[in-house]
């Protein structure tokens, strides 16, 4: 008895379940891509290459240094621009607004809640300059979770 044909199956089976993903990610299409998001205007704390790339690690940084160490200002390492070490006072004067509403580079409304106490975002259709990245990259960021300043 020959152990061919079975040898021939389990070869095609393997072959099939290893370009099952291949198959699929033909069949699924080649989705949107990254999002065209409109930066304001100037500059920001740094640069805009490292504000990609690492804009959480600067946002932690600053959460260390204000609750752990007292420091409140930040020295940009890019522009030498001194800057509040706050997140709604310095980023969100740029970034937080809804297309449609207050406009990019505009402050949204303080009376518009921007969290809910479980974090998510209230704003309505998740059109914020952040949320356009953080969306496309399914990460869904705490910030809101702790502090919200005047």
């Amino acid at each position: 008895m020959s152990d061919k044909p079975v040898i021939i199956v389990g070869l095609v089976v393997g072959l099939v379940l290893l370009s099952l993903p291949i198959w699929y990610g033909l069949a699924a299409g080649a989705g949107e891509g990254p999002p065209d998001v409109k930066v304001p205007e100037g500059h920001c704390v740094e640069d805009l290459h490292y504000m990609k790339a690492s804009h959480m690690d600067l946002l932690n940084h600053w959460r260390d240094a204000v609750v752990r160490d007292g420091e409140k200002t930040y020295t940009s390492k890019a522009y030498g621009t001194t800057y509040e070490m706050s997140l709604t006072r310095t980023c969100l004067k740029c970034h937080a607004a809804v297309d449609g509403g207050a406009g990019v580079g505009k402050p949204a409304s303080d009376a518009d809640p921007p969290a809910s106490p479980s974090g998510e975002c209230l704003e309505p259709g998740r059109t914020t300059f952040c949320h356009q990245c953080h969306d496309y990259a399914n990460v869904r960021p705490t910030c809101w979770q702790c502090h919200v300043e005047p």
